[in-house]
């Protein structure tokens, strides 16, 4: 892994890493999503694109989040608790600002959760919570969640940028975005880390931009970018175009790619059988060989009775 490692997680095909012989610059990171600017949606009312996402993820951490290897870690809340029986999780919100200095409550934080889970929300999440049966403040700082099922699953949903804790444009951290921008399509993001004995502080910065997935690979190729994020497989052949670091280039894993997902009732494909045999005749190794890179192979994956993807 790079020296400078960013604690950001968003699903993406196509991400470029620099390796360790890549030259290090001091200073901010510059990160780079392809598509378009990035923003800060309320995700109850907008779907998040990769570059809305990774910006959430930064400024607007849930409950809790992802760290850099991917485990579960606090975020707005700095501890919680299950029920033996699975049904309630209780967490004890962390002090902490809203930029400009006023507290985030636990009220604030269950009122923001129970839009994004009302039946109005078009939160895409939203129906893996679908055992949610209320989202209450106990006090000032602790907020419970009661399900109807368990949901083993339900911190790794909280953790997704989808349901991140923001209000009128603006997040909970732990970057936030610095007024003083240096360039037109970018923002810079900051932060303070306060050490343990509180004796030294550091300063994080963190330079976002978004374009184009041409131009993010050439600028990452160039040296102008620490980390490029988004795209999928039809974005590769840029990739495949320029000199880039060894193991610069990393896929996210994806069931269903080149798979079969009906989008609609009333045809052949509501037959089992049919989607079988259309699954059968897929070529999957020759499919993943044609987009010639090294080490990524076909696997099997049954998304339900006789449909199939990779």
């Amino acid at each position: 892994m790079p020296r400078r490692t960013l604690s950001l997680v968003v699903m993406a095909f196509l991400a470029l890493i620099p390796s360790a012989c890549w030259d290090k610059r001091e200073g901010a990171v510059r990160v780079t999503v392809i598509g378009g600017a990035a923003k800060v949606s309320d995700p109850a009312l907008t779907m998040l694109s990769a570059p809305d996402a990774v910006l959430i993820a930064t400024v607007g951490q849930g409950l809790v989040r992802f760290d850099a290897a991917g485990n579960i870690v606090p975020g707005l809340a700095e501890r919680w608790n299950v029920s033996d029986d699975g049904l309630s999780y209780i967490f004890r919100i962390a002090s902490a600002d809203w930029p400009g200095g006023r507290k985030i409550t636990a009220q604030q934080v269950a009122r923001i959760l129970k839009r994004s889970t009302a039946e109005s929300s078009i939160n895409p999440l939203k129906d893996t919570l679908g055992a949610v049966d209320d989202i209450v403040a106990m006090t000032d700082r602790v907020i419970e969640i009661r399900l109807k099922a368990p949901r083993p699953n339900l911190l790794s949903v909280l953790a997704q940028p989808e349901f991140a804790i923001v209000r009128n444009g603006t997040g909970t951290g732990p970057f936030q975005v610095d007024p003083k921008q240096d360039k037109p399509g970018e923002l810079r993001l900051t932060r303070e880390i306060v050490s343990a004995d509180e004796e030294t502080t550091r300063h994080d910065q963190l330079v976002l931009a978004s374009g184009p997935a041409e131009q993010a690979v050439r600028s990452f190729a160039a040296g102008n970018s620490d980390l490029v994020l988004g795209g999928t497989f039809s974005d590769l052949p840029y990739a495949q175009r320029v000199r880039l670091p060894r193991g610069s280039l990393r896929f996210d894993p994806a069931s269903g790619l080149f798979g079969l997902i009906p989008s609609r009732p009333g045809s052949a494909l509501d037959d089992v059988g049919v989607r079988q045999l259309l699954s059968e005749a897929i070529d999957r190794d020759a499919l993943v060989d044609a987009l010639r890179v090294p080490g990524l192979a076909a696997r099997a994956t049954v998304l339900e009775p006789g449909l199939h993807g990779l």
